[in-house]
């Protein structure tokens, strides 16, 4: 990464200071980018999703977790450059050192650190999206975007990590340390002070602002509940199987708290198909016991909010509803949130309560009380049967 491109520095640091989503700074630094070097290919660039920083989050978490400093932490560094994992790509990895200097321009405590563990690499998404649209056509903007793109998000996401993390996890018995991001043979740029009250970032002449305090941001409502519904389904054409693990893999990306908020909309929502029409359309296609409901009531959802309201407004709607499958094989889904949270935290899902079955008086004990309730879904599950 070469540094013949102008300073971003003094916005990093105004958008650090001013908080926020890291979405929202990276388009503050987009901005600039894009007045000074007008290009068509900026706008792939605002689609990146710069909020999806677990990832990040649980590389730390567990780097420092299983392979933790043996000597105390003076300068946490945290360095961009590039790899080739499977594809080259920009990257960024973590060192630590027992020196450190607030007044070093030159940052030499960051060389020769004591501390690197063996798998220093976040091997961040983001980082390579930032690559792979600087770099993979001729004619784009290569380091004109790569160079400053990839050190803003460096730097908002390591600072918005510091913020939130408990600090001895890094510290090791330490009082405190500075923290920086830099680009090998390039600028470089000190965050702040890591100490047991948190984190505090640093001013331009190296002094320690107020602490930086972890941003509160909406977590996933109902409506963005839908929106990972639709877009896992159109990325996935309906097929079942692909779209569930389209949502693992979207849910492994996010927070702790956004699984367990992702988790209470679906709960809510299948406590919404908890009714007996819901119930007697489960047992007309041969899901009528509490495991196949359940199931049954998944697979609800996940045909999105439109059809979501449609089946729940009459059920018999399914009589006509997707000709092409079969509602006997294809009409459930035992996806459980739990499981991806468990393989992010480690820890039981505890925010995991759905009512198995309707209260009251079952008005469908009957197969002719369910064929008059039901009559296009009855007549296409006997047909099909």
């Amino acid at each position: 990464m070469s540094s013949g491109t102008p300073d971003y520095t003094k916005t990093i640091r105004f958008q650090l200071g001013a908080g926020g989503k890291i979405s929202a700074q990276m388009g503050a630094v987009i901005d600039i980018a894009e007045r000074l070097h007008p290009h068509a290919d900026w706008a792939k660039f605002r689609k990146i999703p710069y909020d999806r920083i677990a990832p990040i989050r649980n590389w730390l978490t567990h780097r420092f977790s299983v392979e933790p400093p043996q000597t105390p932490v003076a300068g946490l560094w945290f360095g961009l450059c590039h790899t080739k994992h499977g594809s080259k790509s920009a990257d960024l990895y973590v060192s630590a050192s027992t020196r450190f200097s607030a007044d070093d321009p030159t940052f030499r405590w960051s060389r020769d650190p004591e501390y690197q563990p063996d798998y220093c690499f976040a091997r961040s998404k983001v980082l390579w999206k930032i690559y792979q649209h600087a770099h993979r056509k001729p004619g784009g903007l290569k380091e004109t975007a790569e160079r400053p793109l990839c050190f803003a998000y460096a730097a908002f996401v390591i600072a918005r990590l510091m913020s939130e993390l408990d600090p001895r996890l890094f510290l090791n018995h330490h009082g405190s340390a500075g923290v920086a991001v830099g680009i090998e043979h390039g600028e470089a740029m000190l965050l702040g002070e890591l100490n047991n009250d948190g984190f505090r970032l640093a001013e331009d002449n190296g002094r320690w602002q107020r602490p930086l305090q972890p941003v509160n941001e909406k977590l996933i409502d109902r409506d963005s509940f839908w929106t990972m519904i639709s877009e896992a389904m159109a990325a996935t054409h309906g097929n079942l199987d692909a779209f569930e693990k389209t949502l693992t893999r979207e849910l492994i990306e996010r927070t702790h708290k956004e699984i367990r908020e992702f988790s209470r909309q679906f709960c809510e929502l299948l406590e919404e198909t908890c009714n007996w029409d819901v119930y007697g359309a489960a047992t007309a296609i041969g899901c009528g016991s509490e495991d196949g409901f359940l199931d049954f009531r998944r697979w609800i959802v996940f045909q999105g909010r439109r059809q979501f309201v449609k089946i729940l407004a009459d059920p018999d709607y399914l009589g006509s509803y997707a000709r092409n499958s079969d509602p006997i094989e294809h009409w459930y889904s035992e996806f459980h949130p739990g499981v991806v949270y468990e393989k992010v935290t480690g820890r039981n899902l505890r925010n995991w309560k759905v009512s198995p079955f309707p209260t009251g008086h079952n008005p469908y004990l009957t197969d002719k009380q369910i064929a008059k309730r039901f009559p296009k879904l009855w007549k296409r599950t006997r047909r099909a049967a």
